[in-house]
């Protein structure tokens, strides 16, 4: 049965398209999901440094999980660009102005990262009220493993002791 991938319920297909009648919106084709299951959600771990060129309307298009790891990796840059930063301010504290022009690009540079980690955190805000403060092999773990989870839970209703898919939709009373 051709099922509604947010809430479940059973589709009508008019002419050229599926519609559910509990949430009120046309679904895609790609989006029609089997007996109840939901859309799958896929966890992409390889990201790689290309990406944080990408504009911020760019990235505002990429996934929550994407956004995620690219957060990690910006954040371990700059905290790379933040310890260049404080070792040409150490030279320059000794009096020397050999590194004065190396000293202004890595704080440059060092503002570039910041800007770029403030850029997905804000976006990852927007869209979970929060950010990761840190995330961790363990945040990211247990990330993975929610999505698998919910991945696989498909959403049926139990009536009279009988699993049943949604026939049609139910208003509150």
């Amino acid at each position: 049965m051709q099922t509604c991938p947010y809430c479940g319920l059973a589709l009508v297909f008019d002419a050229d398209h599926y519609y559910c009648t509990f949430c009120q919106m046309t679904i895609a084709s790609a989006d029609v999901q089997q007996d109840g299951g939901r859309k799958p959600i896929t966890a992409d771990p390889f990201v790689c440094a290309d990406y944080v060129e990408l504009s911020t309307p760019e990235l505002m298009e990429k996934s929550t999980t994407f956004l995620i790891y690219l957060l990690r990796l910006v954040r371990k840059e700059r905290k790379n660009q933040y310890n260049y930063l404080r070792l040409f301010n150490k030279v320059m504290d000794t009096g020397s102005n050999e590194y004065l022009e190396a000293a202004q690009e890595s704080g440059k540079t060092y503002e570039w990262w910041t800007r770029k980690a403030w850029v997905i955190e804000n976006i990852l805000r927007d869209r979970m009220a929060t950010f990761p403060v840190r995330v961790t092999d363990y945040y990211l773990s247990g990330l993975i493993d929610h999505i698998q989870t919910y991945n696989q839970k498909p959403m049926f209703l139990i009536r009279k002791g009988d699993r049943q898919q949604n026939a049609s939709s139910v208003r509150p009373r």
